[in-house]
């Protein structure tokens, strides 16, 4: 439906993107690969907590840190935003608040729809992580507002300053004043902002399910946001919720959507209308409606009756040069089953996808979820997709390591020759919920996947990417309270895991943690 002061962090030049962290997952294919030369599998080892770095600030952390370098002065700044709804910068030495911030984008909300039932969690303010466009220097989120009771009043999408913080904010859409069909309290704002050539794009789904919402896609230009256009799907539901967010190959826009919530209990045979399936849209959010530009699986109504979200965990955009195609798309979703599409012909309803298998499956009593962001790359020529399963499952092709317990990351060799084209090259039990990322010292070494202990042993975990080998293992309580949709991030030789109240600095060589 179209229509529908941090002053001491200066200009960036125009080669610092490489040195930024704009936006979740690091690239929009949504890789989440962070290169750097420091980070190797011989410095790794000795990796502690860097006790120079402070880092704490006030409130629950649901997305990742962003990082924004500053070459200027030598050092940059982390912005970090909360469920209170305040947006920290945090200097990238000492890791306190630089002048003039925290900001808070409004009073959060304590409740979706009138019930904390439909919520989930409490408070709610900033949920999805933000972007921030290196061009005009502007940090985008979504912002939760509650009124005086703690009801959701309005969800907005706000512009920041990330130089001034007396220009914060410089603009602010809000999305139910814009568009009357969204329903504010009930739709909620998990999936990470996506900037494409001055473009925000920002997605929504429920709160657990609560009735009515849509899955909307929300397409804001930073520089004229009156402007903003939108895509919401037809039917009732159809939630576009994955952490990792939209992808793009910088100019379509790549969303996945999960289950409807409409005419479940009918007789009639149902009609697909964009549930479970995953879309291209052109810059501005235009829909074709042609095959090439959507897939949905052939069980798409059977995934809605059960709630198994295809779109539980975001697509990704692969290029994978032993493939044919190599151009592919990669959704995962609830039913622990991976679909390879072709990215330049996604299939529609009737041509299936390139490819599909079951990667990871439950536990008696357990459905084998996929419910995080995912990560990939490519090691000589072979390309690695890393998936984190649900805390109790196991990887289809890995063996149980002991009674009740499960493989629940995985490592999926990308294999033009095998049956399904992926063949599972490694699996271990993760300690965790966190999401991965993966670093590599340059375009061919060193390639190492990254969780956190989320939920669960509180630790840091480096795995080599191309064996599963454990590389590195901070010890139990070397994190705080952190939630399972976060990611680390690696800069300047340094890992980095946004929790509750702290942002925890990792590296080579530093003191023991606390």
């Amino acid at each position: 439906m179209p229509d529908a002061a941090l002053a001491t962090v200066g200009p960036v030049a125009s080669d610092a993107a490489a040195a930024a962290v704009p936006i979740a997952r690091n690239h929009m294919n949504r890789d989440g690969l962070f290169t750097n030369t420091d980070i190797s599998k011989t410095s790794v080892p000795t990796f502690r907590r860097d006790e120079s770095f402070e880092g704490t600030f006030s409130g629950g952390v649901h997305g990742s840190a962003l990082y924004v370098e500053d070459r200027s002065r030598g050092s940059g700044a982390f912005f970090v935003a909360t469920d209170s709804n305040y947006v920290y910068a945090l200097d990238e030495a000492t890791g306190m608040p630089l002048p003039g911030w925290p900001i808070q984008a409004g009073p959060p909300a304590l409740r979706a729809a009138g019930s904390t039932e439909c919520t989930g969690f409490s408070p709610i303010g900033i949920t999805g992580t933000p972007a921030i466009d290196l061009e005009t220097r502007l940090v985008v989120f979504d912002a939760v507002t509650g009124d005086t009771e703690g009801n959701i009043v309005a969800h907005t999408i706000q512009g920041w300053s990330i130089d001034d913080p007396a220009k914060v904010p410089r603009w602010t859409l809000d999305v139910s004043a814009k568009w009357p069909a969204f329903h504010a309290g009930s739709q909620n704002q998990r999936g990470a902002v996506l900037i494409v050539k001055g473009v925000a794009y920002v997605t929504f789904g429920s709160f657990n399910d609560c009735a009515p919402f849509h899955g909307w896609v929300v397409g804001v230009p930073l520089a004229n946001p009156s402007a903003a256009q939108a895509y919401m799907t037809p039917v009732i539901g159809a939630g576009i919720w994955g952490p990792g967010g939209p992808a793009s190959d910088g100019t379509s826009i790549f969303a996945v959507t999960g289950n409807r919530t409409q005419d479940l209990d009918s007789d009639a045979s149902p009609r697909w209308a964009g549930s479970n399936a995953v879309f291209r849209f052109g810059p501005d959010l235009t829909f074709s409606g042609e095959r090439a530009d959507y897939f949905a699986p052939p069980d798409w109504d059977e995934l809605d009756r059960t709630d198994l979200d295809l779109g539980s965990s975001g697509p990704l955009l692969i290029d994978a040069p032993a493939m044919k195609p190599s151009a592919l798309v990669v959704t995962l979703g609830k039913s622990g089953v991976a679909y390879l599409l072709d990215r330049n012909n996604l299939g529609g309803l009737d041509a299936g996808p390139v490819a599909s298998a079951t990667i990871v499956q439950g536990l008696p009593g357990n459905e084998g979820q996929i419910i995080n962001a995912a990560a990939w790359a490519t090691v000589s020529n072979t390309t690695y997709i890393v998936v984190k399963g649900y805390f109790e499952a196991t990887a289809a092709d890995c063996p149980l390591p002991q009674e009740g317990t499960g493989y629940d990351l995985l490592a999926v060799r990308l294999d033009p020759d095998a049956p399904n084209r992926m063949q599972t090259a490694w699996c271990v039990a993760s300690g965790g919920m966190g999401s991965p990322s993966i670093t590599m010292s340059d375009a061919s070494h060193d390639a190492l996947v990254w969780t956190e202990g989320a939920e669960g042993d509180n630790g840091l975990h480096a795995w080599d990417l191309v064996t599963g080998a454990r590389v590195y293992f901070s010890g139990e309580e070397a994190l705080g309270p952190v939630r399972r949709f976060t990611t680390p991030i690696a800069v300047h030789g340094r890992v980095f895991v946004a929790g509750d109240g702290t942002l925890y600095a990792f590296k080579s060589g530093a003191a023991s943690g606390r």
